[in-house]
């Protein structure tokens, strides 16, 4: 589901919750079933979000959730700090 279809399903979500009555029988289901579209949704988009980021990294992040650790991102960082020095002295410094 792209962002914006996302974002109009929560705003109609949003509008169904304001107009429910706590005194009218069903109500709490519905709150219910809607809170579980609310979730199911996001993760939907959580997904979707870490694909892209995959693509973006050139596969280097594995789409398995947003909770995933990113240590092939961080290998792939590393190996490039060993190759260039983060401080280098002056000219005027002995470089000992």
């Amino acid at each position: 589901m792209d962002i914006a279809r996302f974002r109009r399903r929560l705003l109609e979500i949003e509008a169904e919750l304001a107009t429910l009555d706590p005194r009218v029988p069903g109500t709490t289901e519905r709150a219910g079933e809607l809170r579980e579209e609310i979730a199911a949704l996001a993760d939907e988009q959580r997904q979707h979000s870490t694909a892209l980021g995959a693509r973006a990294f050139g596969e280097l992040v594995a789409p398995t959730g947003h909770d995933a650790p990113v240590e092939k991102v961080d290998q792939f960082i590393d190996s490039f700090a060993g190759e260039y020095p983060t401080a280098q002295p002056s000219a005027n410094e002995d470089p000992r």
